[in-house]
């Protein structure tokens, strides 16, 4: 299937040129800004639990036959093959250990700090295949633009903004959140359906949606894009089937070890532990949040089907770049916007100046939100494995983020506010994108104000410049 897969994306960009100077220059000031972080800088709760998830698959037990899995499949078997190669090629020594000295941390309020600190030689093991996944990434963007505009300037420079952006290199080398896969997938979704290989573009969707679960919004777009492009040769119902039945065998594939054991409900808990909130206030925030969603992606649907064949042809990337922002907003995370981020930056390069602008903002704020969840427990690896700094001051430093303003901590009101200024940022760039693309008369005072923002915003951006 694999190679069905690359012969699909081949087809549609053959014969562009091996990348320009520039983008090599890029690619090694990247590489080496990931792995100046990945010995040092760890997160280490997410990583525990990997460490947690392969232990307990060495030890025979299915992928939720003990504690410490709580994500959809896709991930879980990753890391099952990375303990499968670790213990076949490589000796890497201990995953990690509990360290009595940071016991302190785990009476502080924020619940994801933790005593337990991987070892330098499991956190490269992790995040090395998470930066490889960033490369690919960054590579099919620039022989997109490329292919799309046959400009090399602005296909580095698409390469560029992601490979350098900060939250993507955040993710990969510091926090090694598996997010970037979900945007890998994606992307190739994307491109094969473009190139009609509707049975593989429909699996991998399904394979991003089981990934993360923000593409499976996509799935009614990519429905009536197909029905849209084929509706005057005949073909459209049988691109259609060919496209379920792709998404069908992916996710039989991906659920089948579950229905055999019984977990199944398992492999959803993921999407209901994130979407279920305790407060009215957040509950409220949650329905209003899922109605705008719903909203661009009706909207989204009704400009798809009323377009004509080669309209949807290009509006294809738009459009789904506007219903996975809208989806990340059901759940604002440091790292769940990476899904949109190829998307942003293919726009960023080849449309309006508004885009780069959000792709910046985004960025930048995402990987500050990141860095505040995480604190200083950042550097436990550094300081029980190279002893960099002295345990009881970093516990300290850690307990003045905690200390309590208004009716949480300040850590909490600071990522509150970056969460704050994400939404924003993502809610401005759908208006923005949704002023370019209706065509009706009406709302045309909005759509001005809309305009003048928008003027306001990039003019002070050049000034920043």
């Amino acid at each position: 299937m694999l190679g069905m897969v690359f012969k699909g994306i081949r087809v549609t960009h053959s014969a562009i040129g091996f990348p320009s100077g520039a983008f090599l220059s890029i690619l090694v000031l990247g590489l080496a800004i990931r792995f100046a972080l990945i010995p040092f800088f760890t997160y280490p709760y997410d990583i525990e639990h990997w460490a947690i998830i392969m232990q307990n698959s060495e030890s025979g037990n299915a992928l939720f036959g003990l504690t410490g899995y709580f994500y959809t499949p896709v991930w879980g078997y990753l890391l099952n093959l990375g303990s499968f190669f670790l213990n076949s090629f490589l000796t890497i020594g201990e995953y990690g250990s509990r360290f009595a000295d940071l016991f302190g941390i785990e009476g502080l309020n924020n619940i994801f700090y933790t005593a337990t600190t991987t070892s330098p030689a499991f956190n490269c093991a992790i995040k090395i295949p998470l930066v490889i996944v960033d490369v690919v990434v960054g590579y099919l963007l620039y022989r997109l633009i490329m292919h799309d505009t046959e400009d090399v300037r602005k296909a580095t420079a698409g390469f560029g903004l992601w490979f350098l952006c900060p939250v993507v290199i955040y993710m990969s080398s510091v926090q090694a959140t598996f997010d970037c896969i979900c945007a890998l997938v994606t992307i190739l979704s994307l491109l094969l359906l473009r190139n009609d290989r509707c049975f593989l573009a429909g699996a991998m969707l399904a394979l991003a949606a089981l990934t993360k679960f923000f593409p499976a919004f996509l799935a009614i777009l990519f429905c009536i894009y197909v029905i849209k492009v084929h509706e005057n040769d005949g073909k459209k119902y049988v691109k259609l089937a060919e496209g379920v039945i792709g998404a069908a065998f992916m996710f039989a594939l991906m659920v089948f070890p579950q229905v055999l054991d019984g977990t199944l409900a398992n492999d959803f808990t993921f999407v209901s532990d994130r979407m279920s909130e305790s407060s009215l206030l957040e509950r409220s925030s949650k329905t209003i949040e899922i109605l705008a969603l719903l909203f661009v992606m009706i909207y989204t649907a009704i400009r798809m089907y009323k377009g004509s064949g080669e309209t949807v042809k290009q509006k294809l990337f738009f459009y789904s770049l506007a219903v996975l922002a809208a989806s990340v907003l059901m759940r604002i995370g440091p790292q769940y916007s990476i899904t949109f981020l190829p998307l942003l930056a293919y726009f960023a390069v080849i449309g309006n100046r508004h885009y780069k602008i959000g792709f910046i903002v985004i960025g930048t704020i995402a990987m500050l939100a990141g860095f505040m969840n995480n604190s200083l427990s950042l550097l436990t690896t550094a300081v029980e494995y190279y002893g960099m700094w002295d345990v009881t001051s970093l516990i300290n430093a850690m307990g003045m983020l905690d200390m309590a303003l208004f009716d949480s901590t300040v850590q909490a009101q600071i990522i509150s506010l970056l969460n704050i200024v994400q939404r924003v940022t993502i809610i401005l760039l759908l208006l923005f994108m949704w002023e370019e693309d209706y065509d009706g008369k009406r709302f045309a005072k909005f759509r001005s104000v809309l305009v003048k923002v928008r003027a306001v915003l990039t003019r002070c951006n050049d000034e920043g410049a």
